[in-house]
């Protein structure tokens, strides 16, 4: 450990403690889940669900676009406040011009692919799950070395939805219940961490255009880190 910290600037060790700490945790709650969910969906309920939240996973990694790398990298690099804020704006502004261009083109795939047209409400879960999860802001936690405030908020949430899921009364046919569980403990985190970001920075109102260059900035970034995350959810 001494030998660790010779070589790691100060705080660094925790910080990189606190990251795995929280993978660690992220790998742990779906082997917590799917004993919870099997135990109270039927096969065929199950299958669906799981299907669903697939697709939910796949909208999350191309409204994310690469955004969770290089805003990590950016917070890390940008020693002043004013430069973080700026990037912060254009970061989320652009994941929300995402949503606003995926939406119109989810609604057209809802009406070709058949297990989405008979499952309208799960179709509208796995959008407003796929947005909650991108817009998140775990990255600004990770590059800015915060990650303590992050993972707790986290952990609470994923401990209500574990809760939720397992007490709340559904019939053993209701798949869009817990994936309803599921989304709104999504959005606690997402509300908090938003909420927690904002009291640290002085966040800015940015014009469209600024989101629209972070798109074009960043498109090569997002085909390399979305490529392998896509195949493996749509497998």
């Amino acid at each position: 450990m001494q030998i660790l910290r010779a070589f790691l600037p100060s705080g660094l060790l925790s910080h990189v403690g606190a990251f795995y700490v929280h993978r660690v945790l992220t790998l742990c709650f779906p082997l917590l889940l799917l004993p919870l969910i099997a135990t109270r969906l039927t096969v065929n309920a199950m299958g669906i669900f799981f299907v669903l939240q697939a697709w939910g996973l796949t909208l999350s990694y191309i409204i994310d676009y690469g955004f969770s790398t290089r805003g990590a990298r950016s917070m890390a690099s940008t020693d002043n406040a004013d430069g973080r804020s700026t990037e912060i704006s254009r970061i989320i502004t652009a994941q929300l011009l995402l949503c606003g261009i995926i939406l119109p083109t989810w609604i057209l795939c809802r009406s070709f692919i058949p297990i989405l047209q008979d499952n309208a409400m799960g179709a509208v879960l796995a959008f407003i799950m796929g947005a909650a999860t991108a817009i998140t802001p775990n990255w600004y936690f990770l590059g800015t070395h915060r990650l303590s405030g992050f993972i707790i908020t986290d952990i609470l949430s994923r401990i209500v939805t574990l809760i939720g899921i397992f007490i709340l009364p559904y019939a053993d046919g209701d798949f869009n219940t817990p994936y309803v569980i599921i989304s709104v403990g999504q959005f606690i985190t997402c509300g908090i961490a938003l909420c927690l970001m904002a009291r640290r920075e002085d966040l800015k109102i940015v014009r469209l255009g600024a989101g629209l260059s972070a798109l074009r900035e960043n498109w090569k970034l997002c085909l390399n880190v979305i490529g392998f995350a896509l195949s493996v959810s749509l497998n």
